[in-house]
């Protein structure tokens, strides 16, 4: 293509901000550095239609005669994990507020019992 990979595959980090050649876990591979990338932070690509979808990649380096002559990138789109996890955090945020409320109410009333606000226990 002879093209820089940053035009053919320009990779976002998930405040949409572009990732230079320099800062890509592609180029540390090549430097021979070892590599564990965090999968919670995805990046992100760009289709041709210009929407974008969260990957998780896997980067090989090709090895030849003990030097890195290159690398593999292989990525996957995680869509559908990303919104199956925001699911999941939306609905465990809408439980924890729709059990709280009634057992703050509980708490009050014991405390109330308790105090002997309501009168006295039998």
């Amino acid at each position: 293509l002879n093209k820089p990979v940053t035009d053919v595959l320009p990779r976002e980090d998930k405040e949409g901000n572009l990732v230079s050649f320099k800062e890509r876990i592609v180029t540390k591979v090549l430097a021979g550095q070892k590599v564990i990338s965090d999968l919670t932070q995805p990046f992100f690509y760009q289709r041709k239609d210009k929407s974008k979808f969260p990957v998780a990649s896997v980067i090989t380096p090709i090895i030849v005669n003990k030097k890195i002559v290159g690398a593999v990138e292989t990525f996957r789109d995680i869509s559908k994990e990303s919104e199956a996890d925001k699911a999941k955090t939306e609905f465990a945020s809408l439980v924890s507020h729709q059990l709280r409320t009634p057992l703050s109410a509980m708490k009050w009333l014991g405390e109330m019992l308790l105090n002997g606000d309501v009168g006295e226990l039998i």
